[in-house]
């Protein structure tokens, strides 16, 4: 076998082994849970300065 090969899978083996930290850490932490209320977050910020605006202009 090349030595590329082996540079290869290991490459495939440490992106893979991130992967699955990454969706542990997400799990473990909580990053995933609610994602009904997450989806709506970025509207509700982006209209509370809307509303104050109004009130002082």
């Amino acid at each position: 076998m090349y030595p590329a090969t082996f540079l290869v899978i290991a490459a495939v083996a440490l992106m893979f082994s991130f992967w699955v930290g990454f969706l542990l850490w997400a799990w473990r932490s909580g990053q995933l849970d609610d994602q009904q209320e997450l989806r709506r977050l970025p509207l509700e910020d982006d209209l509370q300065p809307n509303m104050e605006r109004q009130r002082n202009g």
